[in-house]
């Protein structure tokens, strides 16, 4: 007995460690990290987090000196549907050369990453300099169905999508001939030219701006002639917008569907001995793709297409059906339920079965 409730124990707690590391190993592959950390800072930038699930960055900064540096932190931007972006700003600029971060998980005290940054003279503070080369492509996604009958049942048997919703997708195409030190300094924001425009942003918020690589692309469903966009900027230390208003903004739909546009099934869908009544409007595919029917003579075959492409009458076999099962099926269905009755028999084995077993655990616990 005692063996017993040691080997309990043992297990349990082997089960809490095992949680704990994976607990662990998750939190690991979401610690918040410092942004492109190979990258230089300016000594008037700020030091840029990325934070995959959102979790609040926690760092401490050493200058060279080993002195620590003090300064603040913000959520600046976005970085998926859950992570952030955040900027440590010093209280004064930074010093030109290295500085060790040191970032640590706020839930997991003992995860900790470590960086070597190097800082060097400040930037001018303008906006970096962006091109773009916008581009459209079409999005398509499922849209209505058309399902197959049976004759006389009414129940569906095969469906298959009949068109699709298509929307275009715009990509701004950015590009930058400013140093990453500076790029880095920056986010980006993609958005549709007008407020009224039907689209959907890569941004996850009204004011959430994106490192640069992330901005875009647009996903618009309106029927117009051109497709705009207006690029913004933002200033991770001062915060301070910038429009782009030279760069190109705009691209045209083309001849590029917007809407529902309509699919042909494939040609095997309309194969009569797996789509017996075509769905409505689908008549003339089905009766070209089962004209077979009538000229190989498969007698059954040509009277369901008769009745489908010459409104000849029901065929007899689903006359019958109509009313309860078709003779052919008849001896099936006796075969089924004559298999059906030998599960049933096991059933009450199982169950027999089962309660012997607990009715020994019950002895076996009566004796220790």
């Amino acid at each position: 007995m005692r063996g017993s409730k040691a080997h309990a124990s043992t297990c349990w707690v082997i089960g809490l460690a095992l949680c704990a590391f994976a607990a662990q190993r998750a939190a690991a592959q979401t610690l918040p990290h410092v942004r492109t950390p190979r990258v230089a800072i300016p000594a008037n930038g700020a030091i840029v987090i990325e934070s995959p699930d959102g979790t609040e960055p926690l760092l401490e900064v050493y200058a060279a000196s080993g002195a620590l540096v003090e300064g603040s932190q913000r959520r600046v931007g976005a970085l998926s549907d859950l992570g952030g972006v955040y900027a440590w700003v010093p209280h004064e600029p930074f010093l030109p050369g290295a500085h060790l971060v040191y970032q640590t998980h706020r839930q997991h005290a003992q995860l900790q990453r470590t960086d070597m940054l190097t800082v060097i003279e400040p930037h001018d503070g303008t906006p970096p300099r962006v091109t773009s080369e916008p581009s459209a492509s079409t999005m398509l996604v499922p849209g209505a169905q058309a399902c197959c009958m049976t004759p006389a049942a009414e129940r569906i048997e095969r469906c298959v999508f009949v068109s699709s919703l298509a929307s275009v997708q715009v990509t701004a195409g950015l590009s930058s001939m400013d140093p990453a030190s500076k790029l880095n300094q920056f986010l980006f924001r993609f958005e549709p030219a007008s407020s009224s425009a039907s689209s959907t942003a890569s941004s996850f918020g009204p004011s959430d701006f994106e490192p640069f690589e992330n901005a875009g692309p647009l996903t618009f469903d309106q029927e117009v002639d051109e497709f705009c966009f207006v690029l913004r900027a933002l200033n991770v230390v001062t915060l301070e917008e910038h429009v782009y208003s030279d760069v190109p903004s705009c691209v045209a739909r083309g001849d590029l569907p917007v809407g529902e546009v309509p699919a042909e099934p494939p040609t095997t869908f309309y194969d009569l001995r797996r789509c017996l009544v075509p769905p409505e409007g689908f008549e003339p595919q089905w009766c070209t793709a089962n004209a077979w029917a009538c000229e190989m003579g498969m007698k059954e075959d040509c009277e369901l297409h008769q009745h489908v492409c010459d409104n000849g009458p029901l065929p007899g076999r689903w006359k019958l059906q109509s009313l309860g099962l078709a003779p052919q099926e008849r001896e099936e269905s006796c075969a089924v339920a004559v298999v059906g009755a030998a599960p049933r028999r096991r059933g009450w084995a199982v169950w027999l079965g089962l309660g012997l077993v607990v009715l020994a655990g019950r002895r076996r616990l009566a004796y220790t």
